[in-house]
């Protein structure tokens, strides 16, 4: 009985998890593990990503926006996802400027030491081009990274790269 007990205990926190938005991370450390994100409105399209290794997945819910919170389970580093109208991408004078793809899609990153990490950051407009509505066709991602160790951004601009509109 005790054994049922703790299989219903575990069930209820996995649904619990998933009910909340946050998955427990995924099993193996060197899988691939395909994330679908659902955005702040039905008209919005979901996103799909590819990240590899172990990841927390937490999503914050605005008014009109979403963020998509990825975590390394290493503690690493983190890749924030901001789905709406209104980025605030603030870069120094002295960021360095990083060419990355999210999706297909070509931008310049801004990246500069921050205390004990490294911020990188980017705003891509035309995401979501060619939607039925107008007011999706113009949201923008603002994609943020933060790296601790290990060459983290190396590891999330490739992952970035995965990013799709279903």
């Amino acid at each position: 009985m005790k054994s049922f007990s703790l299989l219903i205990l575990s069930y209820a926190t996995i649904l619990n998890s998933v009910i909340a938005g946050v998955w427990p991370m995924a099993p193996a450390k060197d899988k691939l593990t395909k994330y679908h994100l659902q955005n702040w409105s039905n008209a919005a399209p979901a996103m799909a990503i590819t990240l590899p290794g172990i990841w927390k997945y937490e999503k914050e819910k605005g008014p009109d926006f979403d963020v998509h919170w990825f975590s390394a389970a290493d503690s690493s580093g983190s890749i924030g996802i901001y789905v709406g109208l209104q980025p605030n991408l603030i870069a120094s004078d002295s960021a360095q400027c990083i060419k990355g793809k999210v999706g297909e899609m070509e931008i310049d990153f801004h990246s500069e030491k921050r205390g004990d990490r490294i911020f990188t950051q980017g705003i891509v407009s035309g995401f979501f081009k060619g939607s039925k509505e107008s007011i999706v066709s113009e949201l923008l991602l603002h994609i943020m990274i933060n790296e601790y160790k290990n060459n983290f951004t190396d590891k999330a601009l490739k992952a970035l790269s995965t990013l799709k509109a279903k």
